[in-house]
């Protein structure tokens, strides 16, 4: 608290002094400074309500020494939010300039990346054109009808709400009252007697419902009867089903078995007694057995029975059945009647392989991207980078990915400033807000914009970035303040933004993960090649070790300040509607970081007192 009422007097405020009223009746008003400070502070403690702030001054030690127990009411806060936006804007700025004068900054590498933030807006208020132009006309419509309608009721030249003759008459006031008395007497009789009818109905309900639900547990009770007794019935036609192609199995097993081992045997074989006989019973025999488990496990979940350990799984997937079956088709192949690895011409779907067909997930269709070599989730990021590259040829063609030609375009009626965006947990109505950060992880600049892709957003980012640090030279004399390499994600991927005049920059066509296979298995060394492409020399740079090492540094030096905001300024939703007024909140929220993160590195707030 000490710290930040430090800065606080240590930074600029002559903008918020200049909209301060002197003189004049009334009360004096608070010091701008004071009023800045709780909203400093506030936002230290992930606090934006201007009526929580009002309460904390009231209830909490800090915001108490801040306020001097002189609390202001909430709508003071509220109008010096608003009176100020321009000012709290610039807060960002302010909180560099105080970095920078105690000998921080470095902007060796520069990061930046855009996070998507709430609005104060939801995402079921977007309208179309044609919807908000048919509100508008029924709108005015009503209004006119409802003009007329009054003055057809009450006349041209009467509001409505004038007091009716009988009123303005005291002579009958008695009888009156009287009147009034009856009418609430016959109210009281008629609700006395509605209630009674409603408590009768609502006794021969519940009885109704009592005897329907008996009659229903009966009838449940002869379901599960039936259920169990052909539960039963399906358990010992399969047992014999099971039983008798066993007794096969095992005559043809000691037929074989016997001319195995050279005895003689007398008679004839057993008939139907072959290798592809005796490997179709055990299939069909390890398939019924599955089959059974399988539907008993089925018409238990049908009658809700509850069944402990590991459900049983299809009859074509279990084990033993596919075991079984490689055998039967291995016999199939040394009789002559199908090749090895080919499905038997014309069969039928007992004799199809286990677990093929078009639904099969595991099968056939797992096989063939394994024969592709292609590595898992290569699917994915190839979508990603599809929908990377066509968000980016939009933003080229000049408009933002979903507002082409021929599509609708739709408004917010609760923020209009706010746009429809996609994060990586769905949908959002918010803002998507650029951020970049220095080496030694200030915040330098942090814009409010209403680009739902971030590839347009580079350029402008860069353009701030330089006019920060224009303006904090011009004010500490600073000559080091000058951008080594710019850092950004496949976001921002243009031949645009790779060509731009401007300092040294990494813009990545990938995913990390992506960038350090090809640096590992494509390592590069020294300079590009000659008459490569933008895009082909950076892919150069990031496959040598320096390049690469650059780069990884990326992640921590944005990531983690965004987080920040989110997580510890609480600003995973505005508190305020409009541009302006959100880039004010954002601005606070990033100047307060900044002065949270000179905290972390040491600086006391002796320091900050210094002159």
């Amino acid at each position: 608290m000490w710290f930040l009422i430090a800065a606080v007097e240590r930074m600029d405020t002559t903008a918020f002094h200049a909209k301060a009223r002197l003189g004049g009746v009334g009360r004096r008003g608070y010091d701008p400074e004071m009023l800045l400070t709780l909203f400093v502070y506030a936002m230290a403690q992930g606090e934006s309500s201007s009526r929580r702030i009002e309460r904390l001054c009231h209830t909490d030690v800090a915001f108490r020494v801040i306020c001097a127990q002189d609390v202001p009411d909430h709508t003071v806060l509220a109008r010096f939010r608003q009176r100020h936006e321009e000012a709290l804007t610039g807060l960002l700025t302010e909180s560099l300039v105080l970095a920078a004068e105690l000998g921080m900054l470095s902007m060796g590498v520069v990061a930046l990346d855009g996070t998507k933030i709430q609005a104060s807006a939801s995402r079921g208020a977007n309208r179309s054109e044609a919807t908000l132009r048919k509100m508008a006309e029924d709108y005015v419509g009503r209004v006119g009808a409802t003009d007329a309608e009054e003055d057809a009721l009450f006349g041209p030249d009467k509001r409505g709400d004038e007091l009716p003759e009988a009123v303005t008459d005291r002579t009958d006031r008695g009888g009156r009252i009287q009147r009034a008395l009856d009418v609430i007497t016959a109210r009281r009789t008629k609700t006395e007697a509605e209630e009674k009818k409603k408590a009768e109905r609502a006794q021969k309900r519940a009885a109704a419902r009592k005897v329907e639900a008996e009659a229903e547990a009966a009838r449940a009770a002869e379901r599960a009867e039936k259920y169990l007794a052909a539960r039963r019935k399906a358990e010992a036609e399969a047992a014999k089903t099971a039983e008798r192609a066993e007794k096969t199995v095992e005559r043809a097993e000691e037929y074989q078995s016997a001319q195995a081992e050279g005895a003689p045997l007398c008679g004839h074989p057993p008939k139907g007694v072959d290798p592809v006989g005796v490997a179709r019973a055990r299939w069909e025999r390890a398939r019924a057995q599955a089959a059974a488990r399988y539907e008993a496990y089925q018409g238990d979940l049908a009658a809700g029975v509850v069944r402990r350990g590991r459900p049983p799984l299809p009859p074509d997937e279990h084990c033993r059945v596919r075991r079984a079956w490689v055998a039967y088709q291995a016999a199939l192949a040394a009789r002559g009647l199908v090749t090895a690895g080919q499905d038997t011409a014309g069969g039928t779907d007992q004799d199809r392989a286990p677990g093929a067909g078009a639904g099969n997930a595991t099968g056939a269709g797992t096989e063939q991207t394994a024969d592709a070599g292609q590595a898992p989730g290569a699917g994915t990021e190839q979508a990603a980078d599809a929908e990377k590259v066509g968000a980016g040829a939009a933003a080229q063609a000049g408009g933002p990915a979903g507002e082409n030609a021929g599509e609708k375009v739709y408004a917010n009626l609760t923020d209009p400033d706010s746009r429809l965006m996609k994060t990586r947990d769905g949908w959002v109505q918010g803002m998507n807000c650029q951020t970049s950060t220095s080496e030694d992880v200030f915040i330098l600049t942090a814009r409010a914009t209403q680009d739902t892709t971030d590839v347009r957003q580079f350029l402008p980012t860069k353009d701030a970035v330089e006019t920060t640090l224009a303006t904090i030279a011009e004010r500490t004399g600073r000559t080091d303040l000058t951008i080594g390499t710019m850092l950004a994600d496949a976001g921002y991927d243009s031949n645009e933004n790779l060509t731009a005049p401007g300092p040294d920059r990494l813009i990545a066509d990938s995913k990390r993960r992506r960038l350090s296979a090809r640096a590992t298995t494509n390592p590069a060394e020294g300079p590009p090649p000659e008459g490569a492409s933008a895009r082909e020399k950076v892919n150069h740079r990031l496959r040598t070790p320096d390049g690469l090492a650059t780069y990884r540094r990326r992640s921590h030096l944005i990531e983690a300040p965004n987080a920040w905001l989110k997580d510890g300024r609480g600003l995973r939703r505005f508190s305020r509607r409009g541009l302006a007024a959100v880039q004010s909140e954002l601005s606070l929220a990033a100047g307060v970081t900044n002065l949270l993160r000179l905290l972390a590195k040491g600086v006391t707030t002796a320091q900050l007192q210094v002159a």
